[in-house]
């Protein structure tokens, strides 16, 4: 069975249900709203095969996606080599423990995409805000997708499939609860691929750290680095987070002080 990391392409594909230039446009809004810095330079934490570089690139940025994923980081490359414009050269990407690391100079603006704060442990939250805090320039923000568990963990089963290019994919993703004391859960993804006749699966199996509303809360107000701006649903900044309804992707805003 091959790797889902390893897989940057069927990845890519298999999340392709993204609205990029939308959540670009969130970004911009966000920055405006909240950021008291100028931003040039945006960095994606855990950027898989980095499908909002080339939008962020044509819109002027310079984009650096961070992975622990070789595959996946050359595949960022190519996307540099091959972007026309403002994107060739403005895309880069390197290969990093996004638990700890530390960058040749800071960022002013950072997002974590589709909750892939891949922390086992609180000693692991810790340090990526840590090293998130050295990453940041003051008055930047870090954006945060869908990191903070709102419903209960486990039983999370979804199922959904994508077509493009004579590629079908279909994704299964489920959750387990493995200690509920640590806090810990079982994430499993699976990709059936069926490219041009020929079938393959592509799994990734991941330990995680749920982290709930009000401790985040808590852990942010008590990190010297970060101040909590908001939370909002479904990537909507006119939508804020409250009452008892349906929670869909929500992102969460940080600011570095």
């Amino acid at each position: 069975m091959e790797s889902l990391y390893k897989s940057p392409k069927y990845y890519e594909m298999a999340f392709s249900f993204r609205d990029i230039p939308r959540e670009v446009d969130l970004f911009e809004e966000a920055i405006k709203r909240y950021a008291s810095i100028p931003v040039a330079r945006v960095l994606e934490i855990g950027c898989g095969p980095a499908p909002h570089a080339e939008e962020l690139a044509s819109r002027g940025y310079e984009y650096l996606g961070l992975d622990l994923s070789r595959e996946m980081i050359d595949y960022v490359m190519e996307k540099s080599k091959k972007g026309e414009g403002s994107a060739r050269g403005s895309i880069k990407g390197f290969i990093a423990d996004m638990i700890d690391f530390d960058l040749d100079e800071p960022v002013d603006f950072a997002f974590i995409p589709l909750g892939s704060l891949f922390a086992k442990h609180t000693a692991d939250l810790k340090s990526h805000f840590n090293a998130m805090g050295r990453a940041l320039k003051k008055g930047g923000l870090y954006l945060l997708d869908w990191c903070v568990e709102f419903d209960a963990i486990g039983g999370n089963n979804q199922e959904w499939e994508m077509e493009a290019e004579g590629i079908h994919i279909k994704t299964s993703y489920a959750t387990r609860i493995l200690n509920r004391v640590e806090q810990v859960f079982e994430e499993t993804i699976i990709l059936d691929v069926d490219d041009h006749g020929a079938h393959r699966e592509i799994q990734d199996l991941s330990i995680r750290r749920a982290i709930f509303p009000q401790e985040f809360l808590l852990f942010i107000a008590g990190h010297p680095a970060f101040d909590f701006i908001g939370w909002w649903n479904n990537w909507d900044l006119a939508n804020p987070l409250g009452g008892g309804g349906t929670i869909s992707r929500p992102v969460i805003i940080l600011k570095r002080v």
